[in-house]
């Protein structure tokens, strides 16, 4: 479930809190694990859904999920309601199946309410407004060369600009068409394998990337042609795009999303490319799929010139960066083959899915050489079989998957969610990941990445007991039966975070939140490596507060301490932002001032710092200093919109930051981006 917004629109556009909820989603999410921070496709649905809102009396419980902001209980809850009563008169209607106010709030820019023929005869008179074009180019720089940049012979062979271009039409959500182009920071314009081999234009973007899709009332329901993203089950086998983990937003623990979607992003792996379509037959959905793509692998080097070029790969990177030598020879070296077919068929109250998946790699995969890898995958060919479902049984749904390789490796994830009354919402879950489960493309819930070497128990709450308040929280208890990278034996954690909220209007809204993690790790500095136990606790107060209609104040400051055998660190983050909108809100400026000390990366602190449309900035505060950012939008016209940002880091605590290629000499980092949008 994504329950929040495109930030990127102006703010009187859509509703504060769901703008607060994204902010807070995209700091836990990238926190947890950096690699999955796409939350582009689900964004990308609410804006479109703010401009073409849903209608209650003609929708069907996919669009509802799909939009991302009801549960499986609620949706059960408005069709019931629609058919018992012939339909909807007005949103406010749902105060009676038990939404809050501050739910409905939330919800009523993306729904409408009308006859649901009229709606249908309104939408064929207004077919050419209803197909939307839209063109984005981004270009973004660091100022300050790094070490990659320098010397006779550069180790970087493209310059420090990183491009972004895009194309994306939509009709009525039944026709879409897009175009993604990228070059990252470092990479080469004029490399061979960056030269389109069909459209000359494209040549020099490392990344390209095109999808058809369309959507019928026949019984090819979905068909996508290029890139396209699955959402199968609770993830176990595989699920493209944004997931959301661990976050105070417990009930989103439960997966809720469209099986097929186009592929809209620029993350370099995370994505099917070939051709899928859902076709219906009565009550029950085929969706077949082919996938063909070339992958980044690290290929084991022969032992001299004298062999032959090895067969196998020893990783499969995802960064999606080819500056050097060795990440172009990388570039993809793995040639992938998936097919797959899912079959769904739906009752009244119950949901079942099957899938089956055979995945082919053109090389062995094998395993590493470090101990903690014996268990891993090897090999060039795995075949998976899952099956998931959900049960709804008056305010209880009960949902899993399964997901089984061999009699050895399998994932389990079963749990329930209970609407105990209009005030209290629980959920418990539990998963099970064998050690050698291997699905690159399965993103269950966990404490880590990778849907193996796992098992724990979450259960979490949100209590509403008085309006305007909301009390979420959730407790995490799991172990990992296996060694892992910075563990050398069997290790286990607790993880509780507990957050209280208050809106008092839409101009005051202020949070506390408490969170204590407690886990294992190696004690690097014995000779004999012996688990340690690792504590970390955080402490955030935060500050919604707009004086004037045009003016708005947000106030953070976390705290956080890290304890070991070995360590005892401290850290600290206080920032202050401001954003103004004038000239009738076509210009609006954004800025912030930080300051942060915290020692080392143990203690790093996280935090949402606004940005141009369609791009994320979530950085990481570590080390001793401040930054700021500065950022201004304009509308030209109604159809043209540019954005310039200017952001640095000053650092109290060094002459050099980072290191090897990204080493940069002296105490400042700066970064220019500038954004331009084309509607049509």
């Amino acid at each position: 479930m994504c329950s929040f917004p495109y930030f990127g629109i102006a703010q009187s556009k859509l509703d504060e809190q769901l703008y607060n909820h994204i902010v807070e989603i995209a700091e836990q999410t990238i926190e947890a694990d950096e690699s999955q921070s796409d939350f582009n496709t689900c964004l990308e649905n609410l804006v479109y859904f703010a401009k073409h809102p849903i209608n209650l009396n003609a929708s069907n419980p996919e669009d509802l999920l799909e939009l991302g902001l009801f549960t499986d209980i609620e949706v059960q809850k408005i069709i019931q309601y629609r058919t018992q009563l012939n339909g909807f008169v007005e949103i406010n209607e749902l105060f009676l199946l038990g939404f809050s106010a501050d739910k409905i709030a939330n919800v009523s820019i993306f729904l409408t309410v009308s006859n649901s023929q009229l709606h249908s005869i309104l939408k064929k008179n207004q077919l050419f407004k209803s197909l939307d074009h839209q063109f984005f180019v981004r270009q973004s720089t660091d100022l300050e060369k790094q070490k990659g940049y320098l010397g006779a012979i550069p180790n970087y062979q493209g310059s420090p600009n990183k491009y972004y271009v895009r194309y994306a039409s939509n009709f009525l959500r039944k026709i879409q068409f897009g175009v993604v182009l990228e070059k990252d920071e470092g990479e080469s314009f004029y490399l061979a394998s960056n030269k389109a081999q069909i459209f000359k234009p494209l040549a020099g973007f490392d990344y390209r990337n095109t999808y058809l899709s369309y959507k019928s009332e026949s019984i090819f329901k979905h068909t996508i042609l290029g890139a396209y993203t699955l959402q199968l089950g609770q993830g176990l086998l595989s699920w493209s795009g944004l997931a959301l983990g661990k976050s105070v937003y417990s009930l989103q623990a439960k997966k809720t999303g469209a099986m097929l979607r186009p592929y809209t992003s620029a993350n370099e792996n995370l994505f099917f490319k070939g051709v899928a379509t859902q076709i219906q037959y009565k009550k029950i959905v085929f969706l077949p799929y082919i996938s063909f793509k070339k992958r980044d692998a690290t290929a084991i080097e022969p032992p001299d010139s004298l062999y032959k070029e090895t067969d196998e790969v020893s990783a499969l990177p995802i960064t999606g960066l080819h500056r050097t030598a060795s990440e172009i020879a990388n570039e993809g070296a793995l040639e992938e083959t998936i097919l797959g077919l899912s079959v769904s068929k739906s009752w009244s109250r119950l949901e079942l899915r099957t899938h089956a998946q055979t995945m082919n790699y053109n090389k062995n995969l094998i395993q590493g050489d470090k101990f903690y890898q014996l268990q891993n995958f090897y090999g060039n060919q795995l075949s998976t079989v899952s099956i998931d479902y959900k049960y709804l049984a008056n305010n209880c749904m009960f949902f899993g998957e399964h997901a089984i390789q061999s009699t050895i490796n399998r994932a389990h994830l079963l749990g329930f969610i209970w609407h105990l009354d209009t005030k209290l919402d629980f959920i418990a879950l539990y998963r099970n990941y064998s050690v050698g489960y291997y699905a690159p493309y399965s993103n269950g819930f966990g404490e880590s990445r990778g849907t193996k070497n796992e098992k724990g128990v979450f259960v979490g709450f949100e209590f509403r007991p008085i309006k305007k308040w909301v009390i979420n929280g959730y407790l995490d208890v799991y172990k990992k039966p296996w060694l892992t990278s910075n563990t050398s034996a069997p290790s286990n954690g607790t993880d509780v975070m507990c957050q209280v909220n208050h809106q008092k209007d839409k101009y005051f809204m202020h949070y506390l939140r408490l969170k204590y993690e407690i886990n294992q790790n190696n004690n690097i500095g014995t000779d004999i490596r012996k688990l340690q136990n690792q504590e970390v606790i955080r402490v955030r107060y935060h500050l919604n507060y707009s004086p004037l209609s045009r003016v708005e104040l947000k106030s953070r400051i976390e705290l956080t301490t890290y304890k070991s055998r070995t360590k005892n660190e401290f850290g600290t983050l206080l920032y202050q932002d401001i954003k103004l909108s004038t000239l009738k809100y076509t210009l609006d400026w954004s800025a912030r001032i930080a300051f942060f000390d915290t020692p080392s990366f143990s203690t790093a602190i996280y935090g949402y710092e606004s940005d141009v449309l369609y791009f994320f900035s979530v950085p990481a505060y570590y080390g001793r200093g401040s930054r700021y950012y500065l950022m201004a939008s304009y509308d030209i016209s109604k159809s043209i919109k540019i954005w310039l940002r200017y952001s640095r880091w000053i650092y109290t605590d060094t002459k050099t930051i980072s290191s090897g290629n990204s080493e940069i000499p002296g105490d400042t980092k700066s970064e220019i981006r500038v954004q331009l949008r084309w509607i049509f």
